[in-house]
């Protein structure tokens, strides 16, 4: 294989000696001691380099139990290899690789001196040249302890080289928690762990122990975010790199045609400064995986012929095994986390990016851009890259895992093996071909997999063996995932681009005019264009020359409609979404019912302390991040004026903050449980190698090699099993709240009800949740037909009475589903039924409501008016002009045929709320709510709207308001003191009251 040539005094005949099992000495001279040495040269000058360029010192000291036995551990190494080589050589013929490893100490002596200066936990440099140099320092005293490996080692200094060794490494991988430098350092957990902490995930074990306590709050995982991972530092180094790439294409645009920069490349290059171990553990990760195949080969062939071998040879198979499948499940999770940290700097970036321009975007540009979809840039697209890292790292894994595959399968099948790798990669595109194809495929596959998988059972042997399949399921995972984040980083990119407000056309006065007749603002000569067929709206009627611009307010999306407000009111907007999306999918599930008795039982006992409360934290901070984005972006103009950005920059940088910190806790606690399965199981493959060698005269080779392929399988079944239980517990959880009533009963409701309205409120109690104060104490109050009752809140200045005749908390109503309020006694009939016993579906169809946030759906202005088609075309009119709305939509294109956006954006407020209220005119029904409903509108117009509700509306009318002046027309008002009915009288007759509470009320507001 290798051609014979003199090196080193040793003639090189390859890596593994023909006589015995062991490696040549001249393979160990060259590869183990001179191949590492100059790597570690390399790696050590390149730290030491960074270290004094840029990192300062940290003036906290050096940890002097640590510092001195590392330095001289490493100064006996270098002692010790000088040693033996002047014992094995004369000065003049000692090789070159002696010099080096000698260079490669005194140089880890000067790293590890900056290394305690500037940083306050071990070097994973060292780390990493101690594990290399252990392993050959054992291969040598193996090979040197061999009487017919025909090499003289001078072996007094080999075994002082290796003992110092041991004692460095154990030293260096020490914690230093308790250490002076650490404790006066305020840097998380994750920052001081050492490497072989990080690959244990030993750092995170007392947040574990803090879990099997108690609940894990915020306040124990606060301030455990790594450096990297912070907003404002990520923002700052992708905005630059951004900004960079900008001004190149301008300036290269100039001279001559140039490539468009690319936010894709931008932050991969960004990212990947930092991931030198993570790319090292993708190759290490491939190279264990498939070492483990290959020693199982070896095993089975060592059963087979166990006598012309010693057991020594059973036994280092073996550990082999359990060294190598330790090894690639640790480095696997510490891949996954690092490539995980990383990503999540990415999404931190991006959506500060993002957050930034959509303060800066012109008017123009938020034409382009709705509030839905910017928000979906932040909640979707740079979501993206969390764990978008992972997947593109596979690029690097999946060339060198194919090649070890492909040269695997030769060596077992020869030229045959290319029918094989052919007909798998045909099988790979006629899967994706069909995925799409929907549950009706999948039960016709049902069938063919239940054949299948006894073959795949019996074949486990063979699949280990030869393990091509996995790079090519990873190849088509990398190339969708891949795909998908280059185009949400497309969509970033072109959002990115869109055009700014320019400051230098804003004009800012620090005070207003002191004469109150002067102008504050006017409009010479000016000219406004819009794009067809948007509109532009006003909240004041047609008919009047002047108009108040409002910027849209979109109502709330309701995700469980089944749930009662009194719960969807306690869940911020977004953690019910996270219900629905990753990582809340079960189905993987019944993949592993083979393994669910061992599972359950460590789930019991870990998972519901560990993984399911960095769950709750996580959703909890992901709900309240879209909902102060959206809120942001509604009142951007608001924001702008106040020169108010920094502080939303800085809210949404913190909340962005924590987010990452309580989802960094949250799958931290996932993979240190996945450590601790993958160690067991490590263990348990170990047993069962070690118990196949010891009794292999016993054993069939056969049975052994089903069983041991099975044990390699159990760990990503068990890990993944417990994992994904996690998401299950919390789908039931919110599929098991209370729902709230039954759309429809068996009561039997008249054709015309309600004839009349009038309503009864009979020593009616109610709270807005359950383990809440009442808000409604024994409330009994009549209601007669075709009443108008007017609603006011408010709060009086010594805080001991409350005002409050609001049909929300009076009756069960509210802007979309009718239904806030808990009973807690009592009842209310409507012309004499009990609503109780009502389906919810029934009783809404029977009354109306103009909501305060006025809905309004995508279509035609006739459907938002006429959902079911069911009036004539002069019906609608007629609403209309009695809503002093006719002009105004005459005025569009197409009038009743005009498009409304999703949400009525292209209306303003007071405009929605009138078309509502020409909704509720065609509506035949005896009872109409006015939740807040003139309150977009200034007080002429609401005072006009109402005097109209008066003449038009021939049916009881509740209204709601916050304007005291808007409820003065009503036939009655409602006043409650500490949720009892003090007084209940026409407004006319409380006002001549002087020492009622709506006297005083009206006397605060300028109304007498």
């Amino acid at each position: 294989m290798f051609q014979r040539v003199t090196f080193l005094s040793y003639v090189w005949s390859g890596p593994f000696s023909p006589e015995r099992h062991d490696l040549t000495p001249c393979f160990e001279y060259s590869v183990l001691f001179g191949g590492t040495a100059a790597f570690a040269i390399a790696g050590f000058l390149t730290r030491t380099r960074y270290l004094t360029r840029h990192r300062e010192p940290h003036s906290l000291g050096r940890t002097a139990c640590i510092y001195w036995p590392t330095q001289l551990s490493m100064i006996v190494a270098a002692t010790a290899i000088w040693t033996m080589a002047h014992l094995f050589y004369s000065i003049e013929d000692t090789p070159i690789i002696f010099a080096w490893s000698c260079v490669t100490w005194t140089a880890g002596v000067i790293l590890n001196h900056y290394e305690h200066k500037c940083e306050i936990r071990s070097s994973s440099a060292i780390f990493s040249f101690y594990v290399v140099s252990i392993l050959a320092a054992v291969t040598i005293l193996q090979t040197a302890s061999d009487p017919g490996s025909g090499a003289s080692y001078p072996l007094t200094p080999l075994v002082v080289f290796a003992s110092t060794l041991t004692a460095g490494f154990s030293v260096e991988c020490w914690p230093r928690g308790n250490t002076h430098v650490q404790q006066l350092s305020n840097i998380g957990m994750y920052g001081k762990a050492n490497s072989l902490s990080r690959l244990t995930f030993w750092f995170f074990t007392p947040i574990i122990s803090i879990g099997l306590q108690r609940i894990i709050t915020a306040d124990d995982i606060k301030g455990q975010l790594p450096e990297s991972l912070a907003t404002y530092a990520g923002y700052k180094r992708l905005s630059r790199a951004w900004d960079e790439a900008l001004q190149r294409y301008r300036r290269s645009s100039i001279l001559s045609k140039a490539t468009a920069p690319s936010l894709f490349w931008t932050i991969l290059r960004n990212s990947w400064g930092m991931p030198i171990p993570v790319l090292l553990s993708r190759v290490a990760i491939v190279l264990f995986s498939y070492t483990l195949p290959v020693l199982l080969k070896e095993l089975l062939d060592y059963l087979e012929h166990h006598e012309s071998k010693p057991v020594s040879y059973g036994i280092t198979l073996a550990l082999g095994m359990f060294t190598a499948a330790l090894l690639a499940s640790l480095l696997n999770t510490y891949n996954r986390y690092q490539t995980l940290i990383l990503g999540l700097a990415s999404r931190s970036a991006l959506i500060s990016m993002i957050f930034r321009k959509s303060l800066r975007l012109s008017t123009g540009s938020r034409n382009e851009s709705s509030s839905g979809k910017i928000s979906n840039h932040m909640a979707v697209d740079a979501d993206q890259w969390w764990n978008a890292i992972v997947y593109i790292s596979m690029w690097i894994e999946i060339p060198l895992a194919l090649t070890i595959s492909i040269r695997l399968l030769y060596n077992l099948l020869g030229w045959s093996m290319l029918a094989g790798s052919s007909s798998t990669v045909g099988l790979q595109h006629s899967c994706a071909a069909f995925s799409g194809s929907g549950l009706d495929f999948l039960r016709r596959i049902g069938v063919i997999e239940a054949f299948m998988s006894i073959i795949f059972i019996s074949s486990s042997l063979i699949i280990s063996l030869i393990k091509f399949s996995g790079p090519i399921a990873s190849l088509s995972d990398a190339t969708t995932s891949t795909i998908g984040v280059l185009v949400a980083t497309r969509r970033i990119q072109q959002f990115l681009l869109e055009e700014e407000v320019d400051n230098a056309d804003i004009t800012r006065y620090e005070s207003l005019p002191r004469n109150p007749l002067d102008p504050v603002i006017s409009i010479k000569i000016a000219s406004f264009s819009w794009k067809s067929p948007l509109n532009v709206s006003a909240s004041r009627p047609a008919s009047n020359e002047r108009t108040a611009l409002l910027s849209p307010n979109n109502s709330p999306f309701n995700p469980v409609p089944r749930t009662p407000a009194s719960i969807q009111i306690t869940i911020l907007r977004g953690r019910l979404t996270a219900i629905y999306s990753p990582p809340y999918r079960f189905h993987n599930l019944v993949v592993h019912h083979d393994s669910a008795i061992p599972a359950l039982a460590g789930r019991k006992v870990l998972s519901e302390r560990v993984s399911n409360p960095g769950s709750d934290l996580h959703c909890l901070q992901v709900a309240g991040l879209p909902t102060h984005f959206h809120e942001s972006l509604g009142g951007v103009s608001t924001i702008r004026a106040m020169r108010i950005q920094d502080r939303f920059i800085e809210k949404n940088a913190a909340m962005v903050d924590r987010m990452s910190s309580n989802f960094l806790s949250n799958m931290g606690s996932r993979r240190w449980l996945d450590v601790q399965l993958r160690i067991l199981s490590a263990i348990v493959l170990l047993c069962a190698a070690l118990f196949a060698v010891l009794q292999r005269d016993r054993m069939d080779p056969s049975l052994v090699g089903l069983t041991l392929s099975f044990t390699l399988t159990i760990i990503e079944e068990v890990a993944s099993l417990v994992c994904n239980f996690c998401d299950l517990q919390r789908v039931i959880e919110y599929t098991s709240l209370k729902t709230e009533a039954p759309d429809t009963t068996n009561v039997l409701l008249p054709a015309n009800w309600p004839s009349e309205g009038q309503i009864s409120f009979k020593n009616y109690s109610a709270r807005y949740r359950e383990g809440l104060d009442l808000v409604i104490r024994h409330v009994s109050v009549d209601i007669l037909p075709v009443e108008k009752i007017g609603s006011y809140w408010a709060k009086e200045s010594d805080n001991s009475r409350v005002i409050v005749a609001d049909a929300a908390p009076i009756g069960p109503l509210d802007q979309v589903g009718y239904c806030i309020l808990e009973e807690s006694g009592g009842s209310i009939e409507i012309d004499g039924v009990d609503i109780s016993t009502v389906g919810l579906e029934d009783l809404r169809r029977h009354l109306a409501i103009i909501p305060q946030d006025p809905t309004l759906f995508a279509g035609s202005v006739r459907d938002n008016l006429d959902p079911f088609q069911e009036l004539e075309d002069a019906d609608p009119w007629e609403a209309l002009e009695r809503a002093h709305l006719k002009d105004a939509i005459s005025a569009l294109p197409g009038g009743l045929a005009f498009e409304v956006s999703s949400n009525g954006d292209n209306f303003s407020v007071g405009q929605r709320s009138l078309i509502c209220l020409a909704r509720a005119l065609l509506r035949k029904t005896k009872i109409l709510v006015l939740d807040e409903a003139t309150t977009a509108m200034d007080v002429e117009t609401d005072e006009l709207i109402q005097k109209r509700i008066q003449q038009e509306f021939d049916r009881t009318i509740l209204t709601i308001a916050h304007r005291i002046k808007t409820v003065m027309d009503s036939d009655k008002i409602p006043v409650l003191e500490k949720g009892r009915v003090g007084e209940f009288e026409r407004p006319s007759v409380l006002l001549q009251r002087e020492g009622s509470l709506f006297y005083r009320l009206a006397e605060q507001a300028g109304e007498v």
